[in-house]
């Protein structure tokens, strides 16, 4: 607010101006709805007087309504049903021991390969031939198993690599057969 004397800026529960003394007066209520405060006193004249008893004996207390009294039917609840847990994903144990037998015998016989192709000493291609030889029926059984497990417990990429893994470790043994051939071959000429 400001004061109307001094045009000092006061708060707005003031009394009194901090700057000159002067009393305020509140300002007159102005409606939103009307333009000034004249034309919100005349609705206001206009408006009936409301009188209350502050007595008790005056007031009625009213009767309680009564409920509907008709007949309601049982909606059925829906039943529940246990929902299926999802199938979880990656590779399952077997699997893994599938992968890392496959990924070995393919190692010992990329080993015998470049033994071969280098022309080392002739036992070397015979001894990772032999070893890829002696993990191939390891990895087809882990494979097999996986490829079971897989589709068993409804595991994509289980079963994948299971499927994988016994491919390879067929076309290892054979792999294995021919290098061991090789070295072989290659020790006596």
């Amino acid at each position: 607010m400001i004061c109307s004397h001094c045009g000092a800026s006061i708060p707005d529960q003031a009394k009194f101006c901090p700057m000159c003394g002067t009393k305020i007066e509140p300002e007159p209520f102005v409606c939103p709805c009307h333009k000034s405060a004249e034309d919100s006193a005349a609705v206001l004249a206009d408006a009936p007087e409301i009188e209350l008893s502050a007595e008790p004996a005056d007031m009625q207390i009213a009767a309680p309504v009564p409920e509907p009294t008709e007949p309601t039917t049982p909606v059925p609840e829906p039943a529940l049903q246990p929902e299926e847990p999802a199938a979880p994903r990656g590779l399952h144990p077997v699997a893994t021991v599938a992968v890392v037998l496959t990924a070995l015998t393919v190692l010992c016989l990329g080993f015998a390969l470049l033994a071969l192709f280098l022309h080392l000493y002739p036992s070397i291609p015979i001894v990772f031939s032999a070893a890829a030889l002696a993990l191939t029926p390891f990895t087809f059984g882990t494979g097999v198993a996986a490829l079971i497990v897989g589709l068993v417990k409804k595991r994509p990429a289980t079963w994948i690599a299971g499927i994988l893994a016994a491919l390879v470790s067929v076309i290892d043994l054979v792999l294995c057969l021919l290098y061991l051939l090789g070295g072989v071959l290659a020790a006596v000429f």
